[in-house]
């Protein structure tokens, strides 16, 4: 079962049971915020998770990438960590540099695609 699966088992269970993150955690023994992580990976369209699983990048990588919200700019740095084979601290670096660098409404999709490749 890979990451995805295991998030997507977690939100059916959630929504066929009627519990709370909280309570599920309580009864698998984990944290509140592993279960949120877990679900958080779903936030990756259908096909990124389909390019994260096929690049062997860890739960981490994913993680760290979903800080990117434009779709485009977040696929091109996956590629930029797959290409590098980034370690999950270069891959947040990447996330900061593109995400902390300019407010979206000042810099267009072309000109953060140009960042990914300069960084």
């Amino acid at each position: 079962m890979n990451m995805f699966d295991e998030a997507r088992a977690l939100r059916g269970t959630l929504e066929m049971c009627g519990i709370t993150q909280g309570e599920m955690a309580r009864r698998l023994g984990v944290s509140q915020s592993y279960i949120a992580n877990k679900l958080r990976l779903l936030n990756h369209c259908e096909n990124m998770q389909k390019k994260i699983l096929d690049s062997g990048i860890s739960e981490r990588h994913a993680r760290a990438l979903l800080r990117l919200r434009d779709e485009g700019v977040r696929e091109a740095a996956l590629d930029r960590v797959c290409r590098e084979k980034m370690n999950v601290a270069e891959c947040e670096a990447l996330v900061d540099l593109l995400y902390c660098s300019e407010a979206p409404s000042t810099v267009g999709k072309a000109e953060r695609l140009k960042r990914i490749d300069a960084f």
